[in-house]
């Protein structure tokens, strides 16, 4: 029943939520998916970021999403263990164990 909002109501939802929770809610489902990964949702995502406190601007080589995703999904992306560092090459976590794998 959420996604038969009109789009503006959910600009509004999004906005009142933090990078992690749009992460999340990008998961959730293709309809969502579409919906927070297009262009006419960057400044949610640039909103979401800027309530972070003393957090860098974004990278001018990612956009938001990416950035996002990098600092505030804390799992590997290969084997999904939690909390491995960032490789900024790769933009995305990934532990020792994956890294020959990339």
């Amino acid at each position: 029943m959420i996604l038969e909002m009109p789009l503006d109501v959910l600009y509004e939802i999004f906005s009142f939520l933090t990078p992690r929770d749009l992460i999340r809610m990008s998961w959730t489902n293709k309809d969502f998916r579409r919906i927070l990964t297009s262009r006419s949702t960057r400044n949610i995502w640039k909103a979401a970021l800027e309530s972070v406190e003393g957090l860098p601007p974004c990278p001018l080589h990612m956009n938001e999403i990416e950035y996002s995703t990098v600092l505030f999904h804390v799992a590997c992306y290969g084997c999904g263990r939690a909390r491995p560092p960032v490789n900024w090459y790769f933009r995305r976590r990934i532990c020792k164990r994956c890294l020959p794998d990339q």
